[in-house]
């Protein structure tokens, strides 16, 4: 898939992740595996999009992060690699 086209998506589903939360953390996963960081074509915009991502799941991370809430561990697993990867942008970007 094009890669303006999954950071495109990956704006759009950490706007509000609240709607059908199962599907947008699912493909939330997918557009943080499969953007490539090097690519030039959207290196400039990335770290605004992880940031913004970033921000959305901490503003639900209460409710989602919840001992016994059935969509924790996915919700975990997509802050964790949004926020890797918003610090692997930072510091490059630091360089």
């Amino acid at each position: 898939m094009d890669q303006l086209v999954l950071l495109s998506l990956t704006q759009q589903l950490g706007i509000n992740i609240s709607d059908d939360v199962q599907t947008n953390l699912t493909w939330l996963q997918e557009c943080a595996i499969g953007l490539d960081i090097q690519d030039v074509q959207i290196s400039q915009h990335m770290p605004a999009v992880f940031q913004a991502v970033c921000n959305t799941l901490d503003a639900n991370s209460a409710e989602y992060c919840k001992t016994g809430h059935p969509l924790r561990a996915q919700f975990q697993l997509v802050q964790h690699l949004f926020k890797s990867t918003a610090l692997i942008l930072e510091g490059r970007n630091n360089q």
